[in-house]
This record gives structure tokens, C-alpha cells and sequence, in this order.
């Protein structure tokens, strides 16, 4: 019964409105739409602004590490053969104690353990 007493007073009151108030209703409420929709485009204009700059940082560190290999390789031209036999060693060496501590992690994990 409340529905129908709530309906029947917005019937009187919009009844009682002048021709300006309804037209100021109207466009009120288009211009609320509008709002909405316009808040609904920037917080999709956001999100797309996020991914962009997640993908600008994913790139620029990619740009870095390549600088890295790059001025690293550059190092390794201007080596003596000795100088590179001993680096490539080195770095063979280096790959084996990864490999071992990546072994030594996997145990480790399948007693329940981790590092």
C-alpha cells in the first residue's frame, strides 16, 4: 500500500509542475546519464592507462638488461684471448654453482623445506 501512496504523490507532484520545472527535470536527468557515462569512460580510460604504463615498465627494464648484455659484449671484443678464455670459465663456473643451489632448492623443497 506504501508503494502505491509513494506513486501517487510523484504523479501529484509532477502534475502540480510547471512546464519549466518538467523541462529542468529532463534535462536534469539527461545530463546525469551523461555524467554517468562520461565517469564509466574514465574509469575505463584508467584501467587502459595502468596496462599501458605496467607495459612501459616491462619495456624499459627489458631496454636495461639488453644495455647490460650489449655493453657486456662489447667488454668481451676488446679482450685479449687469455682475458676471454678466463671470463668464459668463469661464467661456466658460475652457471654450474646456479645449477647445484637450484638442485640443492629442489631438495630442499621436497622435504618441506625452502630457501
Amino acid at each position: 500500500m506504501t508503494i502505491l501512496k509513494e506513486s501517487l504523490v510523484r504523479f501529484m507532484q509532477m502534475k502540480n509542475k510547471s512546464k519549466k520545472d518538467l523541462a529542468f527535470d529532463k534535462e536534469r536527468a539527461k545530463f546525469r546519464s551523461e555524467i554517468r557515462q562520461l565517469k564509466c569512460d574514465i574509469q575505463s580510460k584508467d584501467l587502459q592507462i595502468r596496462g599501458l604504463l605496467s607495459q612501459i615498465h616491462d619495456m624499459e627494464s627489458e631496454i636495461e638488461r639488453l644495455k647490460d648484455w650489449n655493453n657486456r659484449l662489447l667488454e668481451y671484443m676488446d679482450m685479449p684471448d687469455e682475458d676471454m678464455q678466463r671470463v668464459l670459465k668463469e661464467k661456466s663456473v658460475e652457471a654450474e654453482v646456479d645449477r647445484i643451489l637450484g638442485d640443492f632448492g629442489k631438495i630442499f623443497r621436497s622435504f618441506g623445506g625452502g630457501l
